[in-house]
Parts: C-alpha cells; sequence; structure tokens
C-alpha cells in the first residue's frame, strides 16, 4: 500500500544530521557560509527580495516548494526555483537541507499535516464520533484532495523514496489518527485492534474517492455526481449504528 497501515512501531523519528563544517553563532543558530554567498554588497541586497530571521529560511523554503509542487507537480520541481522564489541561492539551502528528498520529506509532512488539520475541523462541525462528524471528516479529506492534487499524489507515493520514510510515515498515521480518535470516541472503546477494523473500511472508500476524482475516472461512467452524499450515504452504511449518537447529532 501507498501508506503503509500496519501500524508497526513509530516510536523513533530519523535523526536528522546538521551538514559538516555548519558555523554556529554564540545561541547556536547557524551562520552562513562566506562561500554560500552570491555576490556582495548592492548586487547581493538586490538579489534578495525578503530578509529572514534565524530559522525562517528553512520554513519559507518549505511553503515555496509546497507551492511549486502544488502548482506543477513533483516531477517538475526544482531546487532552484524554491531558491529563486524565496530570493536565496541554491547553496543557501543546503544550510537547512541534505538534499532535494529531504526538501520534499519535509512537504510530504507539512501535506499531512495540513490534512489533518483539514479533517479535524470538519469532525469539529458535529458531536464526536457521530456518523456526520466522521462523513464530514471524509468530505474534507477529498476536498484537500480535489484542491491540491499533485501534493496529495506526492505524499502517497508519487515520490517512491517517500513511501517508507519514517519520520513522513509518522505524520501520516497522526493523520490517520484523526479518524481513529473519531471511532474511539463513537464506540467507548480504546481497544486498538477493534478500532482499526472499523476503520480500515472507510478510509479505503475516501481514499480510493479521492483518487478516483483527482485521475478523472468517475467523469467517465458518472455525469453528475454529488461526491459529499456518496461520502455521507457510504460513511453511515459502513459504520455499526449507535443511533442515540447519530439522532443527537443529526437533530
Amino acid at each position: 500500500m501507498l501508506l503503509d497501515l500496519t501500524f508497526v512501531n513509530l516510536s523513533y523519528l530519523i535523526e536528522r544530521r546538521r551538514p559538516s563544517g555548519a558555523k554556529r553563532d554564540r545561541v547556536g543558530h547557524d551562520l552562513e557560509k562566506p562561500q554560500d554567498r552570491e555576490g556582495s554588497g548592492q548586487a547581493e541586497s538586490g538579489r534578495r527580495k525578503h530578509a529572514y530571521h534565524h530559522g525562517d529560511l528553512r520554513q519559507a523554503l518549505i511553503a515555496a516548494a509546497y507551492r511549486l509542487i502544488r502548482d506543477h507537480g513533483v516531477s517538475q520541481f526544482s531546487v532552484a526555483d524554491a531558491c529563486k522564489q524565496v530570493g536565496v541561492s541554491s547553496a543557501a539551502l543546503y544550510r537547512h537541507f541534505e538534499s532535494r528528498e529531504d526538501l520534499l520529506r519535509a512537504v510530504a509532512i507539512e501535506g499531512f499535516d495540513e490534512l489533518a488539520r483539514t479533517t479535524n475541523a470538519e469532525n469539529a462541525r458535529f458531536r464526536k464520533g457521530s456518523a456526520s462528524a466522521i462523513a464530514a471528516g471524509g468530505c474534507g479529506y477529498v476536498r484537500f484532495a480535489r484542491g491540491q492534487p499533485e501534493v496529495f499524489r506526492m505524499m502517497f507515493g508519487s515520490s517512491p523514496n517517500l513511501r517508507c520514510d519514517n519520520e513522513v510515515h509518522e505524520h501520516g498515521m497522526r493523520c490517520f489518527g484523526t479518524l481513529l480518535d473519531q471511532l474511539a470516541a463513537r464506540y467507548g472503546t480504546d481497544d486498538e485492534e477493534e478500532i482499526k477494523r472499523h476503520a480500515f473500511p472507510l478510509w479505503t472508500f475516501v481514499h480510493g474517492t479521492a483518487f478516483l476524482l483527482i485521475d478523472e475516472v468517475y467523469d467517465h461512467f458518472v455525469d453528475d455526481h454529488d461526491v459529499e452524499a456518496m461520502i455521507g450515504q457510504a460513511t453511515h452504511r459502513l459504520l455499526t449504528p449507535v443511533p442515540v449518537l447519530d439522532e443527537a447529532a443529526d437533530g
């Protein structure tokens, strides 16, 4: 599967190594090496469009890479383009990332975190654990995929080296945890295996729907389809009924 959902032990993260030779100031911030600078004086100030405090550049590069992948896809993404958007040299990127793949890892993590925020916001509109809350989260999941399909594809494996990356996997599981949390509240249990049994059919349906939509497969079979209504109907069918909870949420 593109996202390994076997729930292996995720008790560790990949340790990030600082590039050798990086200088640091008295409070531990990275300092730019002289050879990383392109030009000097007015040429340098003219080339840089933005001034960054220590620590800001890394997030700015992630945001630029995210936008480029969202708009053009990961296959067209280049480190040089991301650096150009931010207004720094390509060499400056390597003070914060070991490689292009390291930057893609950060973008995928940001994608999973944003997807989790989206589904949580949709869940929160309804009573926790209700079918309506779970269906709303599924609709948010699909809207995220439709709104930024290239980022969604990359998160789930269009960049092969990310498929088995432990840090990306952990953030993916945190995102999946938004559904698990809803189901735990619905059934009043902390039995992980039971919660998973309820979660897999729901996630499989919503995730498959997302890819069918962004690949435009539905368009070949159905001219007019209300995807959110379909998700709502499927959610109610896949869940074990809890009438008191669902009637209170829908009422």
